[in-house]
């Protein structure tokens, strides 16, 4: 699943494509999703901005109607000129704008998309749920803080993907994040001090701020060696050589991947 790092990279790169566009044409495979962009009268109306909001992404018109999309597991938005356009997108994908210069397609199955009416981005219980957003620039990290200490039984590495904890945080940067605190990842969060706990808010906007540009998402100093242990299992310990594990965790059965030696109380 996308994390909130690439979700700011989609997001800048539909706004550089559509700010200021104006809407020619609506698609989806959604018929509900085509009425409801009739009703608002989208066509005609100029985007205004894209914005991430942790995993999810948001595009915003004129009218004030926004359109939402968390990309789930196997979601994706793609830009194509009316040059380049694939043959039968429109029974493709699971919406599609155009403007006068570029076709922007999310697709994906899994993927949750909604034509938001004016004022429904602060009405939105998801949305309104997030925690603070890891890369948002006035990010809270007091916030985060007391919002993890809501679930002093959870395992950490359970807790950390709440996005009702922090927003924008997934699958990779956990276990890296834990691997470079040397974090028990089964160790219930009561058992963290306050330090650990905000070391691990810390690590983990530091690394998503860092791989905000171009190129691989890496946590390590090696572009040849980009991740400590994430999809490691029973390779050596980049730090130690102890061989690397994986386990899984929560009612989702998220993978984890630790190393042993280096968080010490780690079990399993």
């Amino acid at each position: 699943m996308p994390e909130g790092d690439t979700l700011r990279r989609i997001a800048l790169n539909l706004e550089r494509a559509l700010l200021e566009g104006r809407v020619s044409a609506f698609f989806s495979t959604s018929a509900a999703l085509e009425a409801a962009a009739l009703r608002q009268r989208l066509v005609g109306t100029r985007v205004l901005g894209c914005e991430a909001r942790g995993k999810h992404l948001l595009i915003h018109f004129e009218s004030g109607a926004a359109l939402h999309t968390h990309l789930g597991l196997h979601g994706s938005w793609r830009l194509h000129s009316r040059a380049t356009l694939p043959p039968r997108l429109e029974r493709r994908a699971r919406v599609a704008l155009e403007t006068d210069r570029v076709v922007a397609a999310c697709l994906g199955r899994g993927t949750t998309v909604e034509l938001l009416p004016p004022g429904g981005v602060a009405r939105h219980p998801g949305l309104l749920r997030l925690g603070p957003d890891l890369l948002a620039p006035d990010f809270d990290a007091g916030e985060a803080g007391a919002r993890l200490c809501r679930l002093p039984d959870e395992a950490i590495g359970v807790a950390l993907l709440r996005q009702t904890v922090m927003a924008g945080i997934g699958n990779v940067y956990k276990s890296e994040v834990m691997f470079l605190c040397g974090v028990d990842p089964f160790a219930p969060v009561l058992r963290l001090d306050t330090a650990t706990r905000q070391r691990l808010i810390g690590t983990a906007r530091r690394l998503m701020q860092r791989n905000l540009g171009p190129g691989p998402r890496r946590t390590t100093s090696s572009p040849a060696q980009p991740l400590w242990v994430y999809r490691r299992a029973g390779h050596p310990c980049r730090k130690c050589g102890a061989i690397i594990r994986r386990a899984v965790q929560g009612e989702d059965r998220r993978s984890t991947y630790w190393c042993p030696r280096c968080q010490a109380a780690a079990a399993g």
